[in-house]
């Protein structure tokens, strides 16, 4: 099974994917087994970030904003027990979920460290394949206003994450020449 829930105090307990929970002969299911990224970058799959942060839809939030802050992320994917995107919790959907809230702004009970994700996700979630083109991709983040966007395969499977950072970045390199 390519998640592995971590249980280190140190750490908060999410899932994450690793290659060295896959068997050899694992589908397309982690990113140990993706096409390598090709430089400079075309499309989501060269730009996205492979090593993923996320939550399984039943975890309890518990300290997600301290784990924010302290891996420095804004946008926690949800995923199934087979590592199927159902949802994603932003740094502001968090926020607003602790002063009761939702992502469509209807009124829920505030959040309390037993509340599980999938109580305070966004469910429809805009995603792109590692297929498409980074053009596209800008337009669709511009267009819905979106800090980033999962990269699933076919069967919805997680498989990277694009942030506007990634495209900063990748601005960056081309405009220093590389």
């Amino acid at each position: 099974m390519p998640l592995v829930t971590t249980t280190s105090p140190s750490e908060p307990p999410i899932v994450t994917f690793s290659s060295a929970a896959a068997p050899d002969d694992a589908p397309l299911s982690t990113t140990a087994n993706l096409p390598p990224a090709s430089w400079p970058p075309k499309t989501l799959g060269d730009l996205m970030t492979r090593k993923l942060i996320a939550v399984s839809e039943q975890e309890a939030v518990g300290d997600l904003e301290e784990w924010m802050a302290r891996f420095r992320f804004h946008h926690l994917p949800v995923v199934s027990a087979d590592g199927k995107l159902v949802g994603l919790i932003s740094q502001t959907d968090y926020l607003h979920a602790k002063l009761g809230a939702a992502p469509d702004g209807q009124v829920i009970a505030a959040v309390l460290p037993d509340t599980k994700a999938a109580a305070i996700m966004r469910k429809n979630v805009v995603f792109g394949r590692m297929g498409d083109s980074l053009d596209m991709a800008c337009d669709v983040m511009l267009r819905e206003k979106l800090g980033c966007l999962p990269v699933v395969l076919d069967d919805k499977t997680l498989v990277g994450m694009v942030t506007t950072t990634d495209f900063v970045r990748l601005a960056h390199a081309l405009i220093k020449g590389g």
